[in-house]
Protein backbone atom coordinates (compact mmCIF):
# COMPACT_ATOMS: atom_id res chain seq x y z
CA UNK A 1 0.00 0.00 0.00
CA UNK A 2 2.77 2.83 0.57
CA UNK A 3 4.52 1.98 -2.40
CA UNK A 4 1.13 2.62 -4.83
CA UNK A 5 1.29 6.14 -2.57
CA UNK A 6 -2.63 5.41 -2.76
CA UNK A 7 -3.71 8.31 -0.36
CA UNK A 8 -7.14 6.51 -0.39
CA UNK A 9 -5.68 3.04 1.23
CA UNK A 10 -3.13 4.71 3.26
CA UNK A 11 -5.80 6.57 5.22
CA UNK A 12 -7.89 3.79 5.21
CA UNK A 13 -5.28 1.22 6.71
CA UNK A 14 -4.51 4.23 9.40
CA UNK A 15 -8.42 4.67 9.99
CA UNK A 16 -9.09 0.57 10.38
CA UNK A 17 -5.77 0.50 13.09
CA UNK A 18 -6.94 3.58 15.31
CA UNK A 19 -10.23 1.38 15.36
CA UNK A 20 -8.72 -1.91 16.25
CA UNK A 21 -6.46 -0.40 18.86
CA UNK A 22 -9.55 1.31 20.38
CA UNK A 23 -11.87 -1.59 20.16
CA UNK A 24 -8.80 -4.58 21.36
CA UNK A 25 -6.94 -5.32 24.71
CA UNK A 26 -4.39 -2.04 24.94
CA UNK A 27 -1.53 -4.02 26.32
CA UNK A 28 -1.65 -5.98 23.42
CA UNK A 29 -2.14 -3.07 20.96
CA UNK A 30 0.99 -1.52 22.12
CA UNK A 31 2.88 -4.41 21.76
CA UNK A 32 1.66 -4.45 18.25
CA UNK A 33 2.72 -1.21 18.35
CA UNK A 34 5.71 -1.51 19.60
CA UNK A 35 6.43 -4.52 16.99
CA UNK A 36 5.23 -3.04 13.74
CA UNK A 37 7.91 0.36 14.30
CA UNK A 38 10.58 -1.93 14.85
CA UNK A 39 10.11 -4.41 12.30
CA UNK A 40 9.96 -1.10 9.63
CA UNK A 41 13.25 0.55 11.37
CA UNK A 42 15.09 -2.65 10.81
CA UNK A 43 14.03 -2.95 7.33
CA UNK A 44 14.86 0.88 6.90
CA UNK A 45 17.81 0.08 7.66
CA UNK A 46 18.75 -2.91 6.52
CA UNK A 47 16.29 -1.75 2.96
CA UNK A 48 17.33 1.90 2.30
CA UNK A 49 14.34 1.97 -0.46
CA UNK A 50 12.30 0.96 2.09
CA UNK A 51 12.17 4.40 4.07
CA UNK A 52 11.74 6.32 0.78
CA UNK A 53 8.68 4.03 0.06
CA UNK A 54 7.02 5.27 3.28
CA UNK A 55 8.29 8.80 3.64
CA UNK A 56 6.48 9.15 -0.04
CA UNK A 57 3.18 7.62 1.06
CA UNK A 58 2.75 9.68 4.39
CA UNK A 59 4.11 12.69 1.81
CA UNK A 60 0.80 11.93 -0.53
CA UNK A 61 -1.52 12.41 2.34
CA UNK A 62 -0.07 15.67 3.75
CA UNK A 63 -2.13 18.69 3.44
CA UNK A 64 -0.25 20.28 0.49
CA UNK A 65 -0.70 17.10 -1.66
CA UNK A 66 -4.09 17.35 -0.92
CA UNK A 67 -4.75 20.88 -1.79
CA UNK A 68 -2.51 20.47 -4.69
CA UNK A 69 -5.00 17.48 -5.58
CA UNK A 70 -8.20 19.65 -5.12
CA UNK A 71 -6.86 22.08 -7.52
CA UNK A 72 -6.17 20.24 -10.49
CA UNK A 73 -5.42 16.63 -9.45
CA UNK A 74 -6.76 13.26 -8.74
CA UNK A 75 -9.47 14.72 -6.18
CA UNK A 76 -10.69 17.79 -8.83
CA UNK A 77 -11.17 14.61 -11.80
CA UNK A 78 -13.40 12.49 -8.55
CA UNK A 79 -15.24 15.57 -7.56
CA UNK A 80 -15.70 16.68 -11.31
CA UNK A 81 -17.17 12.55 -11.89
CA UNK A 82 -19.13 12.77 -8.79
CA UNK A 83 -20.87 16.08 -9.87
CA UNK A 84 -22.13 14.14 -13.16
CA UNK A 85 -23.31 11.57 -11.52
CA UNK A 86 -25.42 14.05 -9.29
CA UNK A 87 -26.13 15.17 -12.62
CA UNK A 88 -26.77 11.79 -13.52
CA UNK A 89 -29.26 10.86 -11.03
CA UNK A 90 -31.13 14.02 -11.56
CA UNK A 91 -31.58 13.31 -15.26
CA UNK A 92 -33.08 9.61 -14.04
CA UNK A 93 -35.62 11.53 -11.56
CA UNK A 94 -33.66 9.61 -8.59
CA UNK A 95 -33.48 5.97 -10.47
CA UNK A 96 -30.07 6.22 -11.55
CA UNK A 97 -28.84 4.83 -14.77
CA UNK A 98 -28.02 1.13 -14.36
CA UNK A 99 -25.54 -0.84 -13.70
CA UNK A 100 -22.63 0.70 -14.78
CA UNK A 101 -24.29 2.60 -17.28
CA UNK A 102 -22.30 5.70 -15.66
CA UNK A 103 -19.22 4.46 -17.62
CA UNK A 104 -20.61 4.84 -20.79
CA UNK A 105 -22.62 7.96 -20.06
CA UNK A 106 -19.92 9.85 -18.56
CA UNK A 107 -18.03 10.94 -21.87
CA UNK A 108 -20.97 12.72 -22.54
CA UNK A 109 -21.92 14.43 -19.40
CA UNK A 110 -18.03 15.62 -19.18
CA UNK A 111 -18.83 17.84 -22.18
CA UNK A 112 -22.29 18.74 -20.44
CA UNK A 113 -21.60 19.52 -17.37
CA UNK A 114 -17.88 19.20 -15.83
CA UNK A 115 -15.31 17.83 -17.82
CA UNK A 116 -13.51 15.10 -16.11
CA UNK A 117 -11.10 14.63 -19.00
CA UNK A 118 -10.91 10.80 -20.65
CA UNK A 119 -11.83 9.51 -17.03
CA UNK A 120 -14.98 7.38 -16.93
CA UNK A 121 -14.99 5.54 -13.97
CA UNK A 122 -16.46 7.79 -11.10
CA UNK A 123 -13.82 6.25 -8.34
CA UNK A 124 -16.49 6.50 -5.46
CA UNK A 125 -18.44 3.82 -4.71
CA UNK A 126 -21.21 5.45 -3.23
CA UNK A 127 -21.28 8.33 -5.55
CA UNK A 128 -21.14 5.08 -8.02
CA UNK A 129 -24.13 3.24 -6.56
CA UNK A 130 -26.04 6.54 -6.39
CA UNK A 131 -25.55 7.61 -9.89
CA UNK A 132 -26.18 2.98 -11.18
CA UNK A 133 -28.36 2.21 -9.08
CA UNK A 134 -30.77 5.44 -7.77
CA UNK A 135 -31.76 6.83 -4.90
CA UNK A 136 -33.79 3.99 -3.62
CA UNK A 137 -30.91 1.05 -3.69
CA UNK A 138 -28.19 4.55 -2.67
CA UNK A 139 -30.00 5.07 0.72
CA UNK A 140 -30.69 0.88 1.40
CA UNK A 141 -27.32 0.72 0.83
CA UNK A 142 -26.34 3.24 3.75
CA UNK A 143 -28.80 2.14 5.89
CA UNK A 144 -27.41 -0.87 6.10
CA UNK A 145 -23.97 -0.28 6.54
CA UNK A 146 -25.10 2.05 9.25
CA UNK A 147 -27.12 -1.23 10.99
CA UNK A 148 -24.28 -3.95 10.42
CA UNK A 149 -21.88 -1.28 12.36
CA UNK A 150 -24.71 -0.96 15.16
CA UNK A 151 -24.83 -4.94 15.06
CA UNK A 152 -20.94 -5.08 15.03
CA UNK A 153 -21.06 -1.97 18.58
CA UNK A 154 -23.03 -4.40 20.02
CA UNK A 155 -22.02 -7.56 19.66
CA UNK A 156 -18.69 -5.76 21.00
CA UNK A 157 -20.23 -4.45 23.71
CA UNK A 158 -22.38 -7.26 25.23
CA UNK A 159 -19.61 -9.86 24.39
CA UNK A 160 -17.18 -10.55 27.16
CA UNK A 161 -15.36 -13.08 25.06
CA UNK A 162 -12.40 -11.24 23.09
CA UNK A 163 -11.77 -13.12 20.74
CA UNK A 164 -15.56 -12.61 19.33
CA UNK A 165 -15.12 -8.70 20.30
CA UNK A 166 -12.15 -8.60 17.92
CA UNK A 167 -13.28 -10.89 15.00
Amino acid sequence: VFASQSRTQTIIIMVMYIFFMIFSKKSSVVKIILAFIAVLFVLSLVVPAISDVINSAFESISEKEIQESLIGGSLNSRMKLMYNGVHMLVNTFGFGVGAGCHRVLMPQYSLQYYDAGEIVVMHNLLAEIFADYGLIIGITFLIVIVKLCVKLYQIFKKQNDMIIKTS
